[in-house]
């Protein structure tokens, strides 16, 4: 079974953190919400709530991978 090290490098952690907050911001931008219809809002928020959710699992990831694991309150 492979590694976690081997199958990612921090870098490449980074780089899908960088590109989930750029969906995450156009997601929740005030423009794109504010041209939206009621269907289109509640689409915009499961995409935030996605990339939340995914962000946070990269910050988890980039962590086990320098070694250093932080647990703070939500």
């Amino acid at each position: 079974m492979a590694n976690l090290k081997d199958k990612f490098t921090v870098e490449d952690i980074k780089e899908l953190d960088r590109k989930l907050n750029r969906i995450y911001y156009h997601a929740t931008h005030g423009i794109t919400i504010t041209n939206s219809g009621v269907t289109e809002i509640q689409l915009l928020n499961v995409i935030d709530n996605l990339c939340r959710a995914s962000g946070m699992l990269c910050d988890m990831l980039e962590q086990q991978l320098e070694g250093n694991i932080e647990t703070v309150d939500p």
